[in-house]
């Protein structure tokens, strides 16, 4: 690592924790208030209604709800996949279905048996990415552990499409970035939805 990329490292994680910190302080009321805002914005985004197979995330540690979301893909007949992290640190998407029991995986993180479908990333249509900040220009800050800048690398054209899903807050005017980061397609939160600029 140069001393460029541990510059840009340790001001990440400085960001990281700033935003941490921001997402866990909103009250109940405006977690509930911002999910249903989140859910009202995808529910009229093209990108959305155009896609069967959409990857999304069950929140934790104050991230934006997406417990409505998953609502609104299964009544409108979309395939459900979640993120499952393997020990050899790749990532896959494993489909949920309504009812189906999830187990603990790493991280704490709820996710499906091993022996549920997985999907491709090129049999993706949508992906809605988790974040901790963002930048109008489809920059993403993730948890550092490089999860689905690895799984979308090498990703062709424009599919699956990348949306990130956040709190409003979590925008910041500009991020620190390295050459592997992948930048998002788009940023939805419970007020907006910000298109990447290229």
């Amino acid at each position: 690592m140069t001393n460029v990329d541990a510059s840009i490292t340790q001001d990440k994680q400085l960001l990281r924790q700033a935003m941490r910190r921001l997402r866990r302080g909103l009250t109940p009321a405006q977690q509930a208030q911002h999910g249903r805002g989140l859910r009202d914005r995808l529910s009229h985004l093209r990108q959305f209604q155009a896609s069967r197979r959409i990857a999304l995330y069950l929140d934790r540690d104050g991230e934006i709800g997406t417990r409505q979301l998953l609502e609104l893909c299964w009544r409108n007949g979309k395939e459900v996949y979640l993120p499952v992290i393997l020990r050899s640190g790749d990532m896959r998407f494993h489909c949920f279905r309504r009812g189906q029991q999830l187990r603990t995986g790493r991280y704490g993180i709820a996710e499906p048996a091993p022996s549920s479908p997985v999907a491709a990333v090129s049999e993706l249509d949508l992906v809605l990415t988790p974040l901790v900040a963002f930048s109008s220009n489809g920059e993403r800050l993730g948890m550092g552990g490089g999860y689905y800048d690895r799984a979308f690398a090498s990703r062709r054209g424009s599919r699956p499409v990348l949306l990130g899903v956040a709190h409003d807050c979590q925008l910041v005017e500009t991020l620190p970035t390295n050459s592997w980061d992948v930048r998002l397609h788009g940023i939805v939160t419970e007020r907006r939805f910000l298109r990447a600029s290229t």
